[in-house]
This record gives C-alpha cells, sequence and structure tokens, in this order.
C-alpha cells in the first residue's frame, strides 16, 4: 500500500510539474514573439534571457512547493538566492517581479498573444499576494494549533481553502484563453472581448489585497496584535476567545439545522400518522 501510494503521490507531482513547464513554454514562445519587431540589441536579449531562466527555476521550484515536496537543499539555496537578487520576500513575489517588469517595459499588447501574456502575469501577480494571505492565515492556523483553539482553526482553513479555489479557477481561466484555442474554433473576434473581461476580474481581485490583508479573519487578527503591542499572552486569550466564538456560530447553525428538521416533522405531521411515525424512526 505504502509502494502505491508513493507511485500515486509521484505521478500527481510529474503531471503538476509538466503542466507548469508547458504553461512557461507557451509564455516563453509568446514572450518571443512578442519581443522580435521590437528588434532588441544584443545586451537587453541577454539581460531578458537571464531573467527568463530565472522564471523557469522559480517556477519549478514553487511548484514543487505546492506539491508539499520537501525541496533538496541546493533547491533552498537557490530560492533564496533569486529572492535576494530581485528584493522580494518570497518565490512568487519573484515570480511575479520577473515577468511584471517584461511585460511593464516591452508588451503594448498589439496581438492576441502579447494579450494572453499581460493576463499571465496579471494571475502571477494575483498568485503572489493570494500566496502570502494564504501564508499569513496558515500561521494564524498553527497558533490556533497551538492553543488547541479547534472551531477558530477549522474557521481559518476554510477560508484558506476558498482562495485556493479561487486561485484554481482563474489558472484555468487564463490557461484556456490561449489565443491558439480560439483561432481553431474561428473564434478570434471573441478573444479580445474575453482577455478585457478576464483581465479587469483578476485587477479587480489584486485591488482586494490591502496592507493588512484580504480576508476580514487576517485583518481581524493583525489588528488584535497590534493592540496587544506583541503581548502574547493576550494574544492567546483574543484567540481563545474568537475559538468561543466560532464554537458558538457552529452550535447555532446546528441548532438551525434541528430547527429544520423538527419543522419538517411538523409538516409532516399532516399526513397520515403512520407516515409521521415511519419518519420518526428515521430521524
Amino acid at each position: 500500500m505504502g509502494v502505491l501510494s508513493d507511485i500515486k503521490k509521484f505521478v500527481h507531482t510529474f503531471n503538476a510539474l509538466n503542466s507548469e513547464l508547458e504553461e512557461l513554454d507557451a509564455f516563453n514562445k509568446k514572450v518571443a514573439k512578442m519581443l522580435k519587431p521590437l528588434q532588441l540589441n544584443k545586451q537587453t536579449q541577454r539581460e531578458i534571457k537571464i531573467k527568463l531562466q530565472d522564471l523557469r527555476r522559480l517556477i519549478l521550484i514553487e511548484a514543487l512547493v505546492r506539491e508539499k515536496e520537501v525541496l533538496a537543499e541546493s533547491f533552498v539555496q537557490e530560492r533564496a538566492a533569486l529572492i535576494e537578487k530581485y528584493n522580494v520576500h518570497s518565490g512568487p513575489e519573484a515570480i511575479a517581479y520577473i515577468a511584471g517588469e517584461i511585460n511593464e517595459r516591452y508588451n503594448h499588447k498589439y496581438t492576441d498573444d502579447a494579450k494572453w501574456v499581460d493576463l499571465k502575469v496579471k494571475l502571477w501577480d494575483y498568485m503572489a499576494k493570494n500566496h502570502k494571505e494564504i501564508s499569513k492565515l496558515e500561521e494564524l492556523k498553527d497558533e490556533a494549533k497551538r492553543l488547541q483553539a479547534n472551531y477558530l482553526m477549522k474557521k481559518v482553513e476554510e477560508i484558506c481553502q476558498v482562495l485556493r479555489v479561487e486561485e484554481g479557477y482563474l489558472r484555468e481561466e487564463v490557461k484556456s484563453l490561449k489565443p491558439e484555442n480560439y483561432k481553431m474554433l474561428g473564434r478570434e473576434v471573441e478573444y479580445d472581448q474575453k482577455y478585457q473581461l478576464l483581465a479587469q476580474t483578476i485587477e479587480k481581485k489584486i485591488g482586494l489585497y490591502k496592507v493588512q490583508g484580504r480576508t476580514y479573519m487576517l485583518w481581524a487578527y493583525r489588528l488584535h496584535v497590534q493592540d496587544c503591542g506583541g503581548d502574547q499572552a493576550k494574544i492567546d486569550q483574543g484567540l481563545l476567545a474568537a475559538d468561543k466564538y466560532w464554537r458558538k456560530q457552529e452550535n447555532n447553525t446546528l441548532e438551525n439545522l434541528a430547527q429544520t428538521a423538527q419543522n419538517l416533522r411538523q409538516e409532516a405531521g399532516r399526513e397520515p400518522r403512520k407516515s409521521v411515525d415511519k419518519a420518526e424512526r428515521l430521524m
């Protein structure tokens, strides 16, 4: 069973990495087409080539991290070096920075391929901000776990999952909006409208990530820590109070469900007695 599980995990990780690299290859090809008419000098071409190589390494490493793989020490060091090189705080931020710089300087969005490059860059920017939000929420979840605040921990995980699902949806939307997909179906005229709509959607999502965080949970936690002045005992007290609140909310939900069931039984009471007796045995 252990061997089979390992094989399944390997196949899943391989497919995930392969998908990421295929997407990156599509991005690089479209970037090359975008840059060709600009007739850039050799030095600029070399600089862009190096940045795209760095981008590829970061995409690979971050894909491994998402798959919960333990990074080899060489990957850990390489990731740290690239984060330092681009003066950011994480791998996803480095990806967004590299792609964003190329996009800002050289993408005039004259072609459908260039528009898709722009979408991909916007997506990476969104993913960097989403990664930061989830990472901070995971820290809160760890604190809740330490305090055995299980209801708070459950609520934080629910919020994280919503963010992960949203990111997965946007990734698929960008992937499916490759120009060649529309050209193959003879729907090129639709592309610009679809591009504009998706670009606006991602931009609106990016705008939700404020300094204190996007989600009410992270915002409230940061404000609480700030109000406590770093006093861990006070911070813990607040987290336990939050856990009590979410426990009450869940119990209220269960009570509402029970009340709904009771209402249904009362409605059933209008039917013949045999039906009611049978229903009561099933409840």
